[in-house]
């Protein structure tokens, strides 16, 4: 067998590149956590799944603003362009929209753990793996 001596300098040189790389992917890694906690802090269908009732505040108030500007420039001397209020009875519809989905969704999901805990549930203890909806109804 052929013995290779190796130069100190290169095999330093090889640990060092090693650890860079070590290095490089675990900040690839950081950056790539960090921009998923930025897209779900800025994802607002994830805000309104994850705050559901100051969504639909936020939603409720836009609406009242929405109908009050629309009331508000029916006086004399008063022009309001009907572009800006179909613009904004626009916003409003979309935001009362997204709140919509986003609370189904979560009554979706809220409604398919319960029943899949249930179903867990009831295969354990030996049942036919379907449990009875009407505890589920009656909440």
């Amino acid at each position: 067998m052929p013995t290779t001596d190796v130069d100190p300098s290169v095999q330093e040189a090889d640990e060092r590149a090693a650890r860079a790389k070590e290095s490089l992917l675990s900040r690839v890694e950081e950056l790539k956590q960090r921009f998923a906690e930025v897209r779900h802090r800025f994802d607002p269908r994830e805000q309104i799944a994850g705050h559901p009732i100051p969504a639909v505040g936020l939603a409720f108030a836009l609406g009242v603003i929405a109908a009050l500007g629309r009331h508000r420039g029916a006086g004399p001397g008063e022009a309001r362009s009907s572009l800006v209020g179909a613009a904004f009875a626009g916003l409003a519809t979309v935001g009362l929209r997204i709140v919509r989905e986003a609370a189904m969704a979560q009554l979706g999901r809220s409604a398919h753990d319960w029943w899949s805990t249930r179903d867990a549930a009831a295969r354990v203890q030996g049942g036919a793996g379907t449990p009875d909806a009407e505890p589920f109804l009656e909440h």
